[in-house]
């Protein structure tokens, strides 16, 4: 199975590359098992930590996201002897690194990655590769193409079909590239298909909506914004509420960006500030009551910006079991990751079973179907069952139904809400409303 560079021609390679390839280049080329290693040198530099037989393993140092722990994979068919590369894989690859695995596994982890031959055991070559996943904490990142990346090319019932190639991401590298997709490409001169990793994946959100954040209630200036933004209007009821949200939406936006710091930069930068003032106190040098007070308040900030930055986490994350004032910790960055990456649509099959992964034709499918689904059709409004007078409601149910609505049952309404929810399209959740 393993791919030898004399077998594959230049113009292979050159179809190969194509548009997908951006940050690679022909002149440096490895072969790994059945995925394709070319790093451009003038863009990315790459030094090897440890090479083996089963793995290659090294720092990548990317000048847009910094240097990456990055490990080639060509895993040997024998249980027994992948165990070693798991263990080489734990001993390099750490949590605090944005990490990534790639190449051929030679093992598959469910029943879903094979078709063909005998049935898939969870022997113990699939749950020590799961069992490394958990414990150093790898996640499969997905892919767009044929479902299977391997095919011992035999006729009849004697073929086969497995999901040998893969990526895998830690949590850190899933963070910085949260809409990276894996690409399986067309098999050529091998029976492996070769996989590509898109760190660079762009998604265009066309909405322009401006979502209501949390972290601004905590502002004193964003009450001031409100207020003014709020007793502007008058005129036409039925608009008026509709034109309030959105100007005062974008006057918040616009303080935001221009008054408000960055929560991260400023954390960072707070947090040595303290270090240096208390290893000032430490030392006792030139340490004066202005400085305590500096320090208490440099501690007070740093605390309420940790709150904002829950506070903005937890927006994202969406856990109803996340209490107000919890830990800021790295499972709710992955929450809100994960629900993003899970909202992105790489791929779709239409009704004649065709396979669609840009943005364009993945808009046309579903604008299509549901078209379909919704468009006007003609119905009979005679001959309907005769409703019998015991199954009317009575004039009591009639008269709390027609009743206006109190402003009472206006509020309680709105604050038995979830905060995050939004009733509509305009970005403005309960919160706002509650606050």
């Amino acid at each position: 199975m393993e791919t030898k560079l004399s077998s594959i021609n230049r113009k292979e390679i050159d179809y190969l590359i194509g548009s997908e390839w951006e940050f690679f280049h022909y002149p440096a080329v490895g072969i790994s098992g059945g995925i394709l290693v070319m790093w451009n040198s003038k863009m990315v530099s790459f030094n090897v930590l440890e090479a083996t037989s089963q793995v290659v393993i090294g720092n990548l140092l990317v000048p847009s996201l910094g240097t990456w722990r990055i490990a080639t994979v060509y895993g040997s068919r024998c249980c027994k002897e992948r165990s070693e590369l798991w263990k080489q894989l734990e001993k390099h690859l750490i949590n605090d690194i944005p990490s990534i695995i790639g190449g051929d596994f030679n093992c598959i982890i469910n029943k879903e990655d094979k078709r063909g031959g005998k049935r898939f055991l969870f022997s113990k070559g699939p749950r020590e590769m799961k069992g490394f996943m958990m414990n150093a904490d790898f996640h499969d990142i997905g892919f767009v193409g044929t479902r299977f990346t391997w095919c011992n090319n035999k006729e009849g019932n004697s073929r086969i079909w497995e999901r040998l190639d893969r990526c895998l991401a830690n949590s850190i590298a899933i963070q910085k590239i949260p809409v990276s997709v894996t690409r399986h490409l067309m098999r050529l001169a091998s029976d492996h298909c070769p996989i590509v990793l898109k760190m660079d994946e762009k998604v265009q959100f066309k909405s322009k909506n401006i979502i209501f954040e949390d972290t601004w209630r905590s502002y004193p200036a964003s009450k001031s914004i409100v207020f003014h933004s709020w007793n502007k209007d008058s005129g036409d009821e039925a608009v008026i509420l509709q034109r309030k949200l959105n100007r005062t939406l974008k006057a918040l936006f616009f303080w935001n960006k221009n008054k408000c710091r960055n929560l991260n930069a400023l954390k960072e930068k707070l947090k040595q500030e303290i270090l240096e003032l208390q290893n000032k106190e430490a030392l006792g040098v030139n340490w004066s009551g202005d400085d305590l007070v500096a320090l208490r308040s440099k501690v007070h900030e740093l605390n309420v910006t940790l709150k904002r930055l829950s506070t903005w986490w937890n927006q994202r994350a969406k856990v109803r079991w996340h209490e107000e004032g919890d830990t800021n910790s790295n499972l709710f960055h992955c929450y809100a990751t994960a629900r993003r990456t899970v909202n992105i649509i790489n791929q779709i099959r239409d009704e004649l079973n065709n396979v669609y992964d840009e943005d364009e034709q993945i808009e046309r499918v579903f604008t299509s179907f549901f078209g379909k689904k919704w468009k006007h059709r003609d119905f009979i409004t005679s001959d309907w069952p005769v409703v019998f007078y015991s199954q009317k409601i009575s004039e009591e149910d009639i008269t709390i139904l027609s009743a206006d609505f109190s402003v009472l049952e206006l509020q309680n309404s709105v604050f038995q809400q979830d905060k995050n929810k939004s009733p509509g399209l305009d970005g403005v959740t309960y919160s706002f409303y509650k606050s």
